[in-house]
């Protein structure tokens, strides 16, 4: 990987923490600064499972991926969630024959 690709790829996840964390303030009411990959969802933001359900449904749409509930029920942090959105694009990109 070049360095414009790692870049390219560090601009995107802090875009990416950027907007995860803009919905997590909008469904838990955590300040947006007290938002980071580390932050446990549960222990650190008392989210609630409806909470999680509205944060990963605009999560989807702000990101562009579909996430599986089954998945999404199993991510601890921020930092987890925003691996599988990776994980998922590269997934996609592979499929579409990108880089």
């Amino acid at each position: 990987m070049s360095s414009s690709e790692q870049d390219n790829g560090a601009a995107r996840r802090a875009a990416d923490v950027r907007i995860l964390a803009e919905i997590l303030r909008d469904t838990t009411g955590t300040e947006i600064e007290d938002i980071t990959p580390e932050t446990h969802l549960l222990d650190d933001l008392h989210i609630s499972s409806l909470s999680l359900i509205e944060t990963t449904v605009r999560a989807e749409e702000a990101l562009g991926v579909q996430l599986e509930d089954e998945h999404v029920l199993s991510f601890n942090t921020v930092g987890d969630f925003l691996d599988h959105v990776d994980g998922i694009r590269m997934t996609n990109a592979r499929q579409n024959g990108e880089k």
